[in-house]
Parts: structure tokens; sequence; C-alpha cells
């Protein structure tokens, strides 16, 4: 239940009220065990001519946020076929995220309410790559008809950027030495390359690239109008 807290300030009250970020009807979680079933179930239908007896060997990378907030849980193919795929599981349903062709697959999470409407929905990045390699961004919700808009996706070519949380209306997308693509710029150090938050004006999750980035590093983003929303 949601309590109402009072403040006085300068002889003004003002109440808000304070809402439970979990979910009270938060689905049982699931083993390893049972998430390959319903994954092998996924990919069969997805690819029939898939051998029901391909390797799928899974790691779970659900964070506490977002098993405690959105009742999720998101599995990483460890290797074969489907080698860094990831997928997420809600309430009962299996969706893929990001893409893990030539690249890590899904290698940050994090949880936001961009628009503050207290329906969570989750931001990760991703790296993938035919040719050339890349890190990218996604975003999931559970409300596909009322998820907030996004407006606009970021590329980060050659590297694989992660994400740092600052609030659940803004996350720093950086850069940092830990980076498992050799190819990539030398990194010394973190490096903010843009900020995702929330543009009330247009009602749109946007993407604002970093001041003062060296020309390395603004050669290899790449901010386009289409992003992977699921």
């Amino acid at each position: 239940m949601s309590k109402i807290i009072y403040v006085f300030i300068l002889g003004i009250t003002v109440h808000f009220a304070i809402v439970p970020t979990c979910r009270a009807d938060a689905p049982a979680q699931i083993d390893t065990a049972q998430a390959q079933r319903l994954i092998r179930l996924y990919v069969e239908n997805e690819k029939p001519l898939l051998a029901a007896n391909v390797d799928l060997p899974l790691k779970e990378i659900t964070t506490d946020d977002a098993r405690k907030r959105l009742g999720v849980q998101i599995f990483k193919v460890t290797d074969g076929h489907f080698h860094c795929d990831s997928f997420l599981l809600h309430d009962g349903k299996v969706e893929r995220i990001g893409i893990g062709f030539g690249g890590w697959g899904v290698m940050s999470i994090v949880v936001t309410d961009f628009n503050s409407d207290q329906q969570p929905e989750i931001l990760y990045a991703y790296s993938w790559g035919s040719g050339i390699h890349r890190s990218c961004l996604g975003i999931w919700s559970p409300d596909k008809k009322n998820a907030p808009t996004w407006s606009q996706d970021l590329c980060y070519w050659m590297g694989d950027f992660s994400l740092r949380k600052v609030n659940d209306q803004k996350v720093e997308v950086v850069l940092d030495e830990n980076s498992p693509w050799p190819a990539g710029p030398a990194v010394q150090e973190k490096i903010t390359l843009a900020t995702v938050d929330y543009d009330k004006a247009t009602k749109a999750i946007r993407v604002r690239l970093a001041e003062n980035l060296d020309e390395v590093h603004k050669k290899s983003l790449k901010v386009t109008k289409t992003a992977l929303l699921k």
C-alpha cells in the first residue's frame, strides 16, 4: 500500500505518495533447466528446422532490480549455435532481446521509468556485428501499448559501451578500459559517451551526446532514428 508523507515548508504543506517499487504479484523464479526448456521451444518455433538436441547452455544475467521491479528473468546462451543470444522470460513468455551474432549480446542492464508513470522498463546495451563490431542500445517494456516512445538510437562502432544509471529518468552511456573488444580505441579511464533521458516536450526518450568528446570517439558514434524497442 502507498504511504502519504506530509512535509511542511514555510507554511506550505506538500504531500506526495511513496509508491512501492516491487511487484506484489511477481511470479515465482524458475531455474536454468526450466528456462532452457522454454527457450528451446521458442527457438524451435522460430527456426523449425533446428535440431531438437542443439546445445543451449545458459547463464542467468538478471539484475536484482529487474527481478524485483518487473518480475523478469534474463538468460544468455554461453556457447553453440545461439552463442551470446539473450532471452527475457516474463509471465511465462519468452522474448529475444538484443542481438548476439558476431558480438557479446546483452552486456549491461538497468531498470528505468523514463516518463515517471510507475511502469518501469529495461534499458540494455548489447553488442553484435556482421563485418563491423558495434555496441547498441535497446529497450524492453512489459506494456507495449503505453511504453514511452523512443526517438533515437545510439551505436558505437568497434567498441563496447555499458550503462551507468543516475536515476530512473537518466542513464549515462560509458566506455571503459574493461571493454572486451580488443580492436576498439584504447581507453585509459571511463568516458561518458552520451546521456539517455526523457524529453517532456516531445514525450520521447532521447539520446544526447556528451560534450567535449574527442574526434576518435565522435567518429565511432552513430545516432539513428530507429531503435530496438520490444
